[in-house]
């Protein structure tokens, strides 16, 4: 009797049905979905922070840099006579000397001492030696914002005198509020064309002289604080694409400007939903870079301030200090932003 009511007590179940399991999976895929927008704007907070820190870095460097050179910021790049500022250093064209651009002259600011005496930076200003060429390989984090891609797939250095393996940067020195084609932004001239409609200097131009290439820092007529003199760029979209290569001192590659009327101009430009109708949207509308457009034909110079931040650029400004420009800015306030001496403020940013 005892074994038979044993026999016939119910067996407990053991695991999950079919159902129960499923149900568990959906829970668990609505958690992810709800954590992961989360987690990419903690993730896309800290990129911006880093980058931030970043330009604060460059900036106290530079203001080192000036402390140490009477108070004036290096040039953006040294050459041996004025040309054509596109064409700097390319083999193909006039064959123009480069020297090193401003990043290599910090190198010992930025506590990369041991790159700074492999480029022995000096020696071009003495000799014209080409020592710096040493270190345009060399991948440098302080030169890097971690939201950006492309730091891995070096510059080709196609055309260029010295060869490839540029590695990648994503920050630029302020050479003007216009185009930086041509010969005008040499030895402190003028950017042709700018929306601000003033002819004016950015804080730092390209070369020929063995002194000098850059302004004093307490003698900006702007205001420090009123002028950028560090902001962030965007890495070419490929190994032909020069933009982003911090050892490169050619527009686009660490020189950067406000943009010539008639081109684009602003903050993160060439996108689909600001200024569509420039020149240089010439890439296919499912390339992932979108907004790194070059017109046809161009040497992927466009010397414009971009980044992957949501909404807007970083700038460091003459006083050291780091601010978020908003893609919405116009062109005008950003031409003055730029411009160190148009004796203009800039009411937006």
């Amino acid at each position: 009797m005892i074994n038979s009511l044993l026999r016939k007590k119910p067996r407990r179940r053991s695991g999950f049905t079919l159902i129960e399991l499923l149900v568990v999976i959906a829970i668990i895929a609505i958690l992810i979905g709800l954590l992961l927008p989360a987690v990419q704007k903690v993730r896309a907070a800290a990129n911006k922070s880093t980058c931030s820190n970043n330009l604060k870095q460059l900036g106290l460097a530079l203001h080192n840099y000036a402390d140490s050179n009477g108070g004036y910021l290096p040039p953006a790049v040294q050459t041996s006579w004025v040309t054509n500022f596109d064409t700097l250093g390319m083999a193909n064209w006039d064959g123009t000397p480069m020297g090193p651009n401003w990043a290599v002259l910090i190198l010992s600011y930025i506590e990369q001492d041991a790159l700074a005496n492999l480029a022995q930076a000096q020696l071009w200003r003495t000799t014209g030696d080409t020592s710096w060429i040493n270190v345009r390989s060399v991948k440098i984090k302080t030169y890097l914002c971690p939201a950006d891609s492309g730091q891995d797939v070096p510059f080709n250095g196609w055309n260029t005198q010295y060869g490839g393996g540029w590695a990648r940067g994503n920050y630029a020195i302020n050479a003007g509020p216009g185009s930086l084609y041509g010969t005008g932004v040499f030895n402190g001239g003028v950017s042709s064309g700018n929306f601000a409609g003033v002819n004016t200097p950015g804080v730092s131009w390209p070369t020929d002289q063995w002194n000098g290439g850059g302004m004093s820092i307490a003698n900006i007529p702007d205001g420090s604080s009123n002028t950028i003199m560090v902001q962030e760029i965007r890495i070419g979209w490929d190994a032909n694409d020069r933009r982003g290569s911090w050892a490169l001192g050619q527009p686009g590659a660490s020189i950067a400007g406000g943009g010539g009327t008639g081109d684009c101009s602003g903050p993160n430009d060439g996108t689909n939903t600001k200024w569509r109708m420039c020149d240089d949207i010439y890439m296919p509308a499912d390339n992932p870079n979108m907004g790194m457009g070059a017109c046809a034909g161009c040497s992927n110079g466009q010397a414009q301030s971009r980044s992957r931040h949501t909404g807007g650029v970083q700038a460091c400004m003459g006083d050291g200090s780091v601010r978020f420009i908003r893609d919405s800015i116009t062109p005008a306030n950003w031409a003055i932003l730029q411009g160190a001496s148009d004796g203009l403020v800039s009411n937006q940013e």
